[in-house]
C-alpha cells in the first residue's frame, strides 16, 4: 500500500473493544480500497499496514478517544502520512476490479 504525500488521507481511528486487540488502536483508510473483496486498507502498531473489513472493524471497536490516537498518528506522521483528514464512522467507496 502506497504512501499518499499530496492528496488527503481520510482516516477513521478506532479502538478495539474485546479479544486479543483490546485497546489497540487501528486506522481505516476509508478510500483505499485493499483487495478485491473490497476490504479497506488500515494500519496498526502491530502488523502495520493489511486489509481490513470495514463493517467488522466499526462493530468490533468504539471510537478512539485523542489521547488513544496520538501515538499511532505520530506513527503514520513518521512513515509518511502528512495530510490526513480525521473522520467519523464512515461507509467507504466501493471500486469493483475487474471487466
Amino acid at each position: 500500500m502506497a504512501k499518499k504525500s499530496k492528496t488527503f488521507e481520510r482516516i477513521v481511528f478506532r479502538t478495539f473493544k474485546h479479544g486479543v486487540s483490546k485497546g489497540e488502536v487501528i486506522a481505516l483508510f476509508i478510500d483505499e480500497i485493499a483487495d478485491s473483496e473490497g476490504n479497506v486498507g488500515s494500519y496498526m502498531h502491530v502488523g502495520q499496514h493489511s486489509a481490513a473489513d470495514y463493517t467488522a472493524c466499526i462493530q468490533a471497536t468504539r471510537k478512539a478517544t485523542p489521547q488513544e490516537i496520538e501515538p499511532l498518528l505520530k506513527e503514520l506522521h513518521r512513515i509518511g502520512y502528512h495530510n490526513i483528514e480525521m473522520m467519523q464512522r464512515r461507509i467507504p467507496k466501493r471500486k469493483h476490479y475487474g471487466k
